[in-house]
């Protein structure tokens, strides 16, 4: 799991992403003010378990990093893109 900063994404909230993890479907967690959230990686990305309910403004620019981001991170988690440096040069950053 690699952790991305707002230099990384744009946003100003820290986000872990994953390789394929068994049992689950394709997420990354984002720290927002409420705790860590699980957001899936699709078309329209849900918050699948949060700690507790996020606020919909601090997962706002996260839901748009990753539809802007979306295959990307779908071949990270694939493991399509190793290493981590592969990954790390074709994100975008929201601007």
């Amino acid at each position: 799991m690699v952790n991305l900063h707002q230099e990384d994404t744009g946003i100003d909230t820290v986000i872990w992403v994953s390789h394929e993890c068994p049992d689950y479907k394709p997420f990354i967690l984002a720290l927002t003010s409420t705790g860590k959230v699980q957001i899936s990686i699709e078309d329209e990305p849900k918050v699948l378990r949060p700690d507790k309910q996020p606020d919909g403004d601090d997962i706002s620019d996260v839901i748009q990093w990753i539809r802007l981001n979306k295959e990307v991170l779908l071949a990270y988690w694939n493991d399509d893109l190793y290493p981590t440096s592969q990954m790390l040069r074709q994100i975008k950053r929201l601007s």
